[in-house]
C-alpha cells in the first residue's frame, strides 16, 4: 500500500514518526559535527608534537566500548563496526593530512 492510499489517521500518525526520525537524524549530525570538531584538535595536537595519528590500543578500548553499548542497547548486531569504521577512517585521513600540512 503506497502512502497516497493510507487513511488520514494512518498517514498522520506516520508523518509523526518520520519528523522524530528527522530530529534524531538532526541530533545525530550535530554530535557528529561536535565530534569531527573535537577531533580536528587532537589531530592538530598531535601534528605539532609529532604524535602519530593511529594509536591502536585506545582505538581497541573505543572499539570495545562500543560494542559493548551496542549490545547494551540492543541495536542490530555489527552496527557499531560500521559507523566505527567510518568515523575512524575519515579521522585517520584527516590527521593524516594535518601531520603532512605541519
Amino acid at each position: 500500500m503506497s502512502i497516497d492510499e493510507l487513511n488520514v489517521d494512518v498517514a498522520l500518525e506516520l508523518g509523526s514518526l518520520r519528523a522524530e526520525i528527522d530530529e534524531i537524524d538532526d541530533e545525530i549530525l550535530y554530535l557528529l559535527s561536535k565530534r569531527f570538531s573535537i577531533t580536528e584538535e587532537v589531530g592538530h595536537f598531535k601534528a605539532k608534537h609529532n604524535v602519530k595519528e593511529e594509536d591502536p590500543t585506545r582505538e581497541a578500548k573505543q572499539y570495545k566500548r562500543m560494542k559493548k553499548l551496542s549490545r547494551e542497547l540492543a541495536l542490530p548486531s555489527g552496527i557499531e563496526k560500521d559507523i566505527w569504521q567510518v568515523i575512524m577512517g575519515r579521522v585517520k585521513e584527516r590527521h593524516a593530512e594535518l601531520k603532512d600540512v605541519v
